[in-house]
């Protein structure tokens, strides 16, 4: 199982418990995400929280400088202290930087070591099983400067006794993480014989039936090549000198010599191997993998007992370092993505609301487009208005022009009259007629007295008479 913790301190509980209490007052507040309050009421109630949960919360410290944002205005300071506050995180960032300190150190006495190859195996794929199957042989253990000794495989035996144990295809997470589920199948019936441990393994029936390809792919290779691969067991050991007066543990002063310990490259004299030799303490598991290192010829042969090469303690130092960076590195990047995940997920209310904003932008648009339209019609019917009007002008111009035409003859007409008028002679009325006739009066003096009687222009005189008494102008 995981390991949990909550020993965070009771600031960080009091600063998510805050910002719940200003969430439930504020009904409509959209800040944050699902996962931030979460994350703040596990904090306030006080509860577990795994290793992936810390490295979160250690991660939001790219956040710091919105911290002191006011509640009321920005989400800022209330995601900070939903996430356990600055106290909370600092916490987060100095938990994280123990547990892993405290799971690298554990590097040094977990191994997992291959075993022989499976030629000597009964296989039988109906019933899933393999049996006689060789767990660890005695011999160094390659790329791991120990030694597989008898005493070796009987601590194993030993710690394995009646016990069942789980089988795994690689080695992946068999150190660090939790396997739980990832489980193929069972060794049992663990004995020693000559120089081998051996188990018979049993498949399980789910692996068979959720995973047929995998498990046919295994089965088949070790019937048709099983040099090519083996079982690597993993377990926590010790190491020791071995000597024909018994082991001798890393690090015993010898009692000739007080100046000395004995460590990878200081043996005593009279060490049996040119390796220490493993002192099994627990076993976790035995998996299947393709690359031997107590055994180079898969599952079921014998061990090459030849030595290959020997690391010494300054190059399992520098793998060692160089492991522990990788694991850091990886660290950093799941916490990375696991930010960018809890980024994302906070912009997800935002993004909601700007693909709503979006929609009615673009149903505003299409309005727009259906106005324009109506408007460009509008617009083709006041110009064919305006082109009529244009043509209607036209017409009353030439209309115009015409009338003026005829006012022009009618005024040259009058001027004509006038000097008719001004110039003719006086008329002479027969002697006896009883009736006044025009004829016989002079018509400019009847014009001059009436245009004087009247106050106007002879002009208008003549006119006026024109109309009243237009006898006067007959000859």
């Amino acid at each position: 199982m995981q390991e949990s913790y909550n020993d965070y301190p009771q600031s960080a509980r009091n600063n998510a418990r805050r910002a719940l209490d200003y969430k439930a007052e504020n009904p409509d507040n959209d800040c944050g995400t699902p996962v931030g309050w979460a994350r703040a009421n596990q904090l306030a109630k006080g509860e577990r929280i795994s290793r992936d949960t810390i490295a979160r919360m250690a991660s939001f410290k790219r956040h710091q400088q919105h911290a002191d944002v006011p509640y009321s205005e920005g989400c800022g300071g209330l995601m900070w202290d939903a996430w356990g506050g600055t106290s909370g995180i600092e916490w987060a960032i100095q938990k994280l930087e123990q547990i892993d300190k405290k799971a690298a150190s554990k590097m040094g006495s977990n191994f997992a070591f291959n075993a022989v190859g499976i030629e000597q195996s009964q296989i039988d794929r109906e019933s899933g099983t393999m049996i006689g199957v060789s767990l660890i042989s005695t011999g160094p253990a390659i790329g791991h400067g120990l030694y597989v000794d008898q005493r070796s495989l009987e601590t194993i035996e030993d710690e394995l006794d009646d016990s069942k144990l789980p089988a795994y295809i690689t080695h992946r997470g068999a150190l660090f993480e939790d396997r739980l589920t990832r489980e193929v199948g069972i060794f049992t019936n663990f004995r020693i014989e000559g120089d081998r441990l051996l188990g018979d393994f049993q498949a399980f029936d789910s692996f068979r039936e959720d995973d047929a390809r995998k498990f046919n792919r295994l089965f088949e290779l070790a019937e048709k090549m099983p040099e090519r691969f083996g079982l690597s067991i993993v377990f926590s050991a010790t190491s020791a000198w071995a000597t024909p007066d018994g082991d001798i543990p890393m690090g015993r002063f010898p009692n000739n010599d007080s100046d000395r310990l004995y460590d990878e490259n200081n043996p005593p004299e009279d060490a049996l191997f040119e390796f220490p030799s493993i002192r099994v303490e627990e076993v976790s598991s035995a998996d299947f993998v393709d690359a031997p290192a107590a055994n180079q010829r898969g599952l079921f042969s014998q061990i090459d007992k030849s030595t290959t090469h020997k690391m010494t303690k300054a190059e399992l130092a520098q793998k060692n370092d160089e492991l522990v960076a990788e694991a850091e590195q990886l660290d950093a990047k799941i916490a990375e993505l696991e930010a960018k995940l809890a980024e994302g997920e906070e912009e997800d209310t935002g993004m909601e609301s700007l693909a709503e904003e979006n929609a009615k932008l673009q149903d505003e648009n299409e309005a727009m487009k259906v106005e324009i339209e109506e408007l460009k019609a509008k617009l083709a019917e006041h110009e064919e208005e305006m082109a009529k009007a244009a043509e209607a002008t036209a017409e009353g111009e030439e209309q115009l022009e015409a009338a003026r035409g005829e006012l022009a003859k009618k005024e040259a007409r009058i001027l004509e009259l006038r000097a008719l008028i001004k110039g003719s002679d006086p008329v002479q009325f027969a002697e006896g007629a009883d009736d006044y006739t025009p004829a016989k009066v002079n018509r400019a003096k009847v014009i001059a007295e009436y245009a004087q009687e009247h106050g106007i222009s002879e002009f208008a005189a003549t006119l006026r008479l024109g109309k009243e008494k237009p006898e006067i102008f007959k000859f």
